[in-house]
């Protein structure tokens, strides 16, 4: 690389570094909202038995994870 190559890169660089510190977008800041926090009420135990009589092996589930499947039975 001869002298007139690194002058032009170097003057490029500095070009490109020009415009990407004037031409680049403000950042936008945050807008403080005032938000509500709702609380859930927890689920009675009925309807949580109920979801662990639902959480069988079906055979999709048994041919796509084979002797894992059994492990399959995690809580959300």
């Amino acid at each position: 690389m001869d002298r007139n190559s690194a002058i032009g890169l170097t003057l490029i660089a500095a070009l490109l570094l020009a415009y990407f510190y004037f031409f680049a977008a403000k950042p936008v800041p945050p807008e403080t909202l005032n938000q509500v926090i709702t609380t859930q009420a927890a689920p009675d135990s009925s309807s949580t038995s109920s979801l662990k009589a639902k959480a069988e092996i079906d055979s999709t589930t048994l041919r796509q994870y084979g002797n894992l499947a059994s492990y399959l039975t995690g809580t959300e």
